[in-house]
């Protein structure tokens, strides 16, 4: 499904929190034999643009990072070669798995934008932040991804049977 992706060399997966960015990104990966380089592992804060930067230039990597969905624009003039990949998911059922999570970063992620609490949901934000950040990036360096499109995909696990899965966990092994 993603192996004509092999032409990028890296992929950032991008998007709100609970939209499917992980298992989009181990999609990714498994079909184009890229590493997979999850935010967790870049850092929180200041520090994570720095660290995300960092495993985008090793190359043939996919780094799934939606924190970093507001710098994207800037981030593709940085790294050659990059595909960044923003995945769209309906917007009540990415607040849905955030309620049902206890999602607690709301606030934070719309600071990232220059707003204040009560000006979201931030997934609507990113969603009309992207569409602007769109037009002042190179054609070929993003990609609209939707969600459900994944069900065609073999490590896409149907609703029903990840309803009691842990908030990190995309496949039937249960270390996220």
């Amino acid at each position: 499904m993603f192996e004509p992706l092999t032409f990028y060399k890296s992929i950032l997966v991008v998007g709100p929190q609970r939209a499917g960015s992980r298992i989009a990104a181990k999609c990714i990966s498994a079909d184009t034999g890229y590493e997979y380089v999850d935010e967790r592992m870049c850092g929180i804060g200041g520090s994570s643009h720095i660290a995300t930067m960092e495993q985008l230039e090793k190359r043939q990597v996919v780094v799934r990072a939606p924190g970093m969905t507001f710098d994207v624009h800037e981030i593709v003039k940085e790294i050659d070669s990059i595909l960044v990949v923003m995945v769209h998911r309906n917007l009540d059922d990415i607040l849905a798995s955030q309620e049902k999570l206890n999602w607690q970063n709301e606030d934070f992620e719309l600071q990232k934008y220059g707003l204040k609490p009560g000006n979201g949901p931030s997934a609507a934000v990113k969603y009309e932040v992207w569409e602007i950040q769109k037009k002042g990036m190179p054609d070929m360096s993003y990609m609209d991804l939707v969600y459900v499109s994944l069900k065609r995909h073999p490590l896409f696990i149907t609703k029903n049977l990840r309803r009691d899965w842990a908030w990190n966990q995309t496949t039937m092994e249960t270390n996220g």
